[in-house]
């Protein structure tokens, strides 16, 4: 993570190829979630300093050059004028891992931060489930075959909530339950 993977213009890049050259520079969303979540688990597990300092350099990185205002986090690289929930919840789950590894309380404000995000724009009060594709400003789509909803997210979502329930005392539980009975009717 320290050497080929690394974008020119900070953070890393979309794609290595098979000899660790940097295929797609663009920096995704999604990629720093995974590599916030990565050394925050890495730093949870050793206290290794180097898996400290990336995971900083990751959350800070995301905070500062992918936060969209007051309407989340965009990804203008690999998918300008539109916000998925997916990096989102990738978020989440790498500020909570942070959070519990360091008492960071950075990670605290993100994660209330990405939780109103899900109770304000992502989730779907008609169905009981988060969606996944919106527009710029969170509102849906007008392809509706470009928002879908996957059972299986909604499953990770009640248990991430979950998780902010236990680290934070928000309370969580009718998000989860409300996921958990969409993805059991509709299919795993």
């Amino acid at each position: 993570m320290d050497g080929a993977a690394r974008s020119p213009d900070g953070g890393w890049a979309h794609v290595l190829g098979p000899d660790n050259v940097p295929l797609d520079i663009r920096r995704d969303l999604y990629d720093h979630a995974f590599i916030a979540l990565g050394s925050a688990r890495a730093f949870e597990a050793t206290g290794d300093e180097r898996a400290e300092r990336l995971a900083v350099e990751a959350f800070d990185l995301i905070d500062t050059r992918m936060r969209d205002g007051r309407r989340g986090y965009a990804n203008p690289e690999i998918a300008p004028g539109a916000k998925h929930a997916n990096p989102h919840m990738h978020l989440l789950e790498a500020s909570l891992v942070w959070y519990e590894a360091s008492a960071d309380p950075s990670a605290r404000t993100r994660i209330d931060y990405l939780c109103g995000l899900f109770e304000t724009y992502m989730f779907d009060n008609v169905h009981g489930a988060v969606g996944e594709v919106f527009a710029a400003d969170w509102s849906k789509p007008h392809d509706h075959a470009r928002a879908p909803i996957e059972p299986g997210h909604c499953y990770e979502w009640a248990w991430l909530l979950s998780e902010v329930q236990r680290l934070t005392g928000r309370d969580t539980a009718s998000w989860s339950r409300r996921l958990i009975g969409f993805a059991d009717r509709q299919g795993r």
